[in-house]
């Protein structure tokens, strides 16, 4: 129905937005601390939600679960960030970290819950 319909045009969204978001966010990384690392996982973050969201135009299911795997993804290893700046084992800010963590988290629930809910 229309509701399906309206869950997989807005994890389309999310797919696109958070694919920007880790873009912008990996270039930030670089410019602020010169964090090749940040740069890298942004880069290959992005690629990857990039080819999700298009996938997720010819194969829902297909497109939500690499979107979902990468989301995943990210959200262990923003929370491994979190726990190694907290433990002191690594420079940077807890608090980014954990917000990067929770939307990681959260775009993961939405696709898959589109996943779920996709028609094919």
């Amino acid at each position: 129905g229309s509701w399906e319909t309206s869950l997989e045009n807005a994890a389309r969204i999310v797919i696109a937005v958070y694919g920007v978001l880790m873009l912008a966010g990996g270039g930030m990384g670089y410019a602020k601390a010169h964090s090749t690392w940040s740069l890298v996982a942004g880069v290959v973050s992005g690629l990857l939600l990039g080819i999700a969201w298009y996938l997720a135009g010819q194969q829902p299911r297909a497109g939500f679960g690499l979107g979902a795997a990468v989301a995943v993804g990210l959200t262990l290893l923003f929370a491994n960030r979190v726990r190694e700046i907290a433990a002191g084992l690594t420079p940077g800010t807890t608090g980014s970290n954990i917000g990067l963590t929770a939307l990681s988290g959260i775009v993961a629930v939405v696709l898959i819950a589109a996943i779920v809910k996709s028609r094919g």
